[in-house]
């Protein structure tokens, strides 16, 4: 197309057609003009695609993280605070009837201080942050994100933590006093394992049983409440991104 927008360019000249030759050369010039705006669009669509895919592809690594954090809360924290509210249920019906299963006050007890590590799965949003929050195009699910890991992780992190140090310290300190000598079981033949039998003389009445007891309870009661808050918390924004990710379905 060029060699022939040159042919007419040359004939025009020769012949002295300086008017005829002008609009032939500036409407090459728009046609090159044209060439180069069309090359340009191209160019920023594909990188506005690879953007957009690197963006999906970086809040699927999000949702799956939070899925499992989902996950961790919902079936570990929550098995091992039901082994401790089994506890408490058992130690509660002793109080209330005076009925004591000696076979098994010892493991009850010891149930009774079983805890949990807060722990969140937070590097895909942390590589994406340093990467460019703007990357994220959907500006109520960037503040979503920022809600969520800037501010409800940290902030819940700190419940869970002084919650469970100062029910601890607390329990320890009384299961000090109330815990006999370290003795052996041995079955078979064997030993199996060793433990500190706990004194069940008056047990009900035992100030230091109590404090061991409703230290636990207390515990128990806040983290499960604290559980269920930041659950809705994980939940909502990973409807958040499931929105998002399907709205390229």
């Amino acid at each position: 197309m060029f060699s022939f927008f040159r042919t007419i360019r040359k004939a025009l000249f020769e012949t002295h057609m300086f008017r005829m030759y002008l609009g032939y050369a500036l409407g090459e010039i728009l046609l090159v003009i044209i060439g180069i705006l069309i090359a340009l669009q191209i160019n920023n669509w594909n990188e506005a695609n690879q953007a957009r895919e690197l963006e999906l592809r970086q809040l699927a690594e999000i949702k799956d993280a939070l899925a499992a954090d989902y996950i961790y809360f919902n079936e570990h924290i929550a098995m091992r605070n039901g082994y401790v509210s089994d506890s408490i249920e058992f130690f509660e019906n002793y109080i209330l009837t005076g009925e004591l299963d000696d076979t098994r006050v010892n493991q009850q007890f010891a149930r009774l201080g079983w805890y949990f590590q807060v722990q969140f799965n937070a590097s895909p949003f942390d590589a994406l942050k340093s990467s460019g929050l703007d990357k994220i195009t959907n500006p109520d699910l960037r503040q979503g994100l920022v809600h969520l890991y800037d501010f409800i992780y940290p902030r819940y992190t700190q419940f869970f933590q002084s919650i469970i140090e100062s029910s601890l310290e607390i329990f320890e300190a009384e299961a000090e006093v109330l815990l006999g000598d370290y003795e052996l079981v041995i079955i078979d033949g064997k030993i199996d394992d060793y433990r500190r039998p706990i004194n069940t003389d008056d047990l009900a009445t035992n100030p230091n049983f109590l404090g061991a007891y409703i230290s636990a309870k207390n515990r128990l009661l806040s983290t499960n409440r604290y559980i269920d808050e930041i659950k809705i918390e994980m939940l909502n924004t990973i409807e958040l991104l499931d929105q998002e990710l399907e709205s390229e379905t």
